[in-house]
């Protein structure tokens, strides 16, 4: 699933399509529902650590503007694939997610 920071000075809604965008090359969207509260992840130490480590290993160090895809692939997929296959330390807030949205799909 989509998802990622809100930029400083950025609206969620913003944030919401430019992630998509993004993560997905989708640029043509609508809003057909919002959660009715800010969901969070709570990652475990050693989830934590590995986050790190893979984001220290993404940073450009070049310095010359070029992007690397946050994706090498995606997929469309089944809800039930969609919680076979996350990470246990995500488990819970893409439950509540597709408990939110799923009316909607």
């Amino acid at each position: 699933m989509p998802q990622g920071g809100i930029e400083d000075g950025e609206d969620p809604k913003t944030a919401a399509f430019r992630e998509l965008r993004e993560e997905t090359g989708v640029s043509s969207a609508e809003i057909l529902a919002e959660a009715p509260y800010w969901l969070t992840y709570n990652f475990q130490p050693e989830a934590r650590e590995r986050l790190k480590n893979h984001w220290e290993e993404e940073i450009n160090l070049l310095g010359d503007g070029t992007d690397k895809p946050e994706f090498g692939k995606w997929s469309w997929m089944s809800l039930e694939q969609v919680l076979e296959l996350v990470e246990d330390s995500r488990k819970p807030v893409y439950e509540e997610v597709l408990s939110f949205f799923s009316p909607h799909l």
